[in-house]
């Protein structure tokens, strides 16, 4: 705004005005106080350009200031400024040399000055065009900065989102790995880097700090060592998992423990590796081994029980079928008699390796072995005693055939040997303890001299009475027939 003054105004007025106008000023932004204080100025200047002698310094400082507006006005108030300030002047001056109070040549500065004006207003624009473009710019440059802080912001969210993520994906894999049974562990260039709480039982350490870090093949058995390092080879060249394989560690202890493995590639902390998920197969191979034993002992049994009557059968059976031999059937009816008894008998020895296979008992002890002896007894010539005291319990099957073949033992060495009339056997039953005696009349013998003569029917019987936990003991001496004790332990169910 420009004000409105007159030539004869009151200057002290134009003071009040200018006072009013000064506090309105300081009460604007920055540059507006700028414009307002140069307007106020060339006001200023213009009275004391008119009133006062000092014309030319007046009519130059009116330049300056404009000079100095130019790097603050837009071009259309610059322009209206400048025509009304350079016209103003110019009239003041023409009137000032027409009435002679200054020289003529001071004319020729105005053009001068205008020129100059101009110039400087044309920088004064390209200086503000160039800050325009560099507002724009720093503008511009700080939307991207925004845009990109803004992305990065969101990449961070989502990297921390990913990294939470991931760490709950690795809480959830360790809480698994320490749930389970079976041994996991991680290796890295052969080297322990990670192991389950099952493991570290599994090779008997105190906490996983005495394993992290060592050697993978401390721990495998010296004889598996080169297995495990071409299968681990094989895997890494081909990027596929390991099959289960049978193998044996060395626990801390320096014990050994069989185990079944599997192995898969994996990338652990950015880099290759291994894990491994172990199996303690202790159990299953003592199980298997436990199996093949049964399978010898039921072997044995049918060799020492049915073998030798289905033998005895076979030899009798090939002399009756002999076609150059013609027999009385009187004289046969004997013999089918013993044979028909020793099928008989070969039947109940079937029956009693089949009661073995059965989840529980067909029948009682006290009932089995009564049969037998009695069996026995008819076919051999001696009478048989039998007493059961006590309250009789139940034992597993395979104790139970194991009894029977040590009284169907001892009965053949009473036919065979002692020439004994009556046998006695006694079932004693405790709460802790089942005690079975065979007591002959025979004609006894003597324990070492039987040993050293090569007789292995005690030492069976001996291996028998120890495969189910029970104590054999023989008395005997010649001319007091023999006694035999079978103490077995009872279990408390």
């Amino acid at each position: 705004m420009i004000p409105n003054y007159s030539k004869s105004g009151n200057l002290g007025r134009s003071f009040q005005h200018f006072a009013g106008w000064m506090g309105a000023m300081l009460r604007l932004p920055d540059t507006e106080r700028i414009l307002w204080l140069l307007d106020w100025l060339l006001v200023v200047t213009a009275a004391f350009l008119i009133i006062t002698p000092a014309k030319i310094f007046c009519f130059h400082l009116i330049f300056v200031f404009l000079t100095f507006g130019a790097f603050f006005w837009q071009l259309r108030p610059f322009i209206r400024r400048a025509i009304f300030w350079v016209t103003t002047t110019t009239l003041v001056i023409i009137v000032s040399v027409w009435l002679q109070e200054i020289n003529f040549e001071e004319i020729i500065e105005i053009p001068m000055l205008t020129l100059i004006l101009a110039l400087v207003f044309a920088i004064a624009t390209r200086r503000a065009h160039a800050e325009e473009k560099i507002k724009e710019a720093n503008e511009l440059l700080e939307k991207r900065v925004l845009e990109r802080t803004h992305t990065l912001r969101q990449e961070i969210d989502e990297r921390r989102k990913v990294e939470n993520t991931l760490r709950q994906s690795e809480e959830r894999y360790r809480y698994l790995t320490e749930l389970s049974f079976e041994t996991i562990l991680i290796t890295q260039n052969e080297k322990l880097v990670d192991i389950n709480s099952a493991g570290t039982t599994l090779l008997g350490a105190q906490n996983v700090d005495q394993l992290k870090y060592r050697s993978l093949y401390e721990f495998i058995h010296p004889s598996h060592r080169g297995l495990v390092q071409r299968h681990l080879k094989k895997m890494h060249d081909s990027q596929a998992g390991m099959p289960p394989v049978e193998d044996k560690f060395v626990r801390l202890d320096g014990s050994f423990v069989d185990v079944e493995m599997v192995a898969i590639p994996i990338t652990y902390q950015g880099k290759y590796a291994v894990q491994m998920i172990v199996r303690d197969i202790t159990k299953r191979k003592e199980a298997e081994m436990a199996r093949t034993l049964e399978r010898m002992r039921i072997a044995r049994d049918l060799h020492d029980s049915l073998g030798q009557s289905i033998g005895f059968l076979h030899l009798k059976l090939d002399a009756l079928a002999n076609p150059h031999e013609t027999r009385n059937i009187q004289t046969v009816r004997p013999e089918l008699a013993q044979m028909r008894d020793v099928a008989n008998e070969a039947y109940e020895q079937i029956r009693e390796v089949l009661a073995t296979f059965l989840p529980s008992n067909a029948s009682q002890l006290s009932v089995v072995l009564y049969d037998l002896a009695m069996t026995m007894g008819h076919q051999n010539g001696f009478k048989i005693h039998f007493v059961n005291d006590g309250k009789e319990r139940p034992i597993p099957a395979i104790v139970q055939q194991q009894l029977l073949y040590l009284v169907r033992e001892a009965l053949n060495n009473v036919a065979k040997h002692a020439k004994a009339t009556v046998t006695n056997i006694t079932l004693s039953w405790l709460y802790t303890q089942l005690t079975l005696t065979i007591q002959d009349n025979g004609c006894g013998f003597t324990i070492q001299e039987t040993a050293d003569n090569g007789h292995f029917g005690l030492n069976i019987m001996q291996e028998r009475a120890t495969q189910i936990g029970a104590v054999l003991m023989i008395e005997s001496a010649p001319g007091t027939g023999a006694n035999i004790t079978i103490q077995l332990p009872l279990s408390h169910d």
